[in-house]
């Protein structure tokens, strides 16, 4: 019988038994199959191994990136109450300076502090649209309309923020320029101009 692999002449006993083959007998001989068998298991030990490697390769980039990550978090903490006490020092031996630099500051950027504040009482009572909205232009219209307030002038809301009958919204379609006395005599009054 010849082999259909190796093309040898062998004896039947060299060959496995198969039913549905015509001669009753595989037409690969017992060598070639064993051959067969054996590259094939290598090669899947083979993809195997490439795919654990894989697995490996990328488990230990998670852990490393983790790691850093511990780390970046472990030296800001540290470096940030290294920091606060750095501060705390120098402001309580550099008092008047401090105090003196920090006025100075808000007086030189008062209308952003105004902005800022006038910001946060609004999302205290809910009527601030512009950042519930996540709207930057609303919100950049806003800032500008208080960044460009006249000296002697506040920005003051038209229908107020809260009152007993209505509440305002902080939207830039509700500011107005009002002088420092006007806005405080007005307070938090809805004022109608009957026509």
């Amino acid at each position: 019988m010849n082999c259909n692999k190796c093309t040898l002449d062998k004896d039947q006993s060299e060959f496995y038994k198969k039913k549905n083959c015509s001669t009753g007998y595989s037409k690969i001989c017992k060598l070639c199959v064993i051959i067969k068998v054996k590259s094939s298991y290598n090669k899947e030990k083979r993809s195997l191994y490439n795919k654990e490697q894989r697995t490996l390769v990328q488990n230990n980039e998670k852990l490393r990136n983790e790691r850093n990550l511990n780390n970046r978090i472990r030296y800001h903490t540290k470096t940030k109450k290294k920091h606060n006490e750095l501060t705390k020092r120098y402001y309580k031996n550099n008092k008047e300076k401090a105090s003196k630099l920090a006025k100075e500051y808000y007086l030189n950027n008062k209308k952003s502090y105004r902005n800022r504040d006038a910001k946060r009482r609004a999302k205290e009572i809910q009527a601030d649209l512009a950042s519930k909205w996540k709207s930057k232009e609303l919100m950049n219209k806003i800032k500008e309309i208080y960044l460009n307030c006249p000296d002697g002038f506040e920005v003051d809301h038209i229908i107020p923020l809260t009152n007993d009958m209505v509440c305002g919204l902080h939207v830039p379609c509700n500011l107005q320029y009002l002088s420092v006395y006007e806005n405080r005599s007005k307070s938090n009054k809805l004022e109608i101009n009957p026509c």
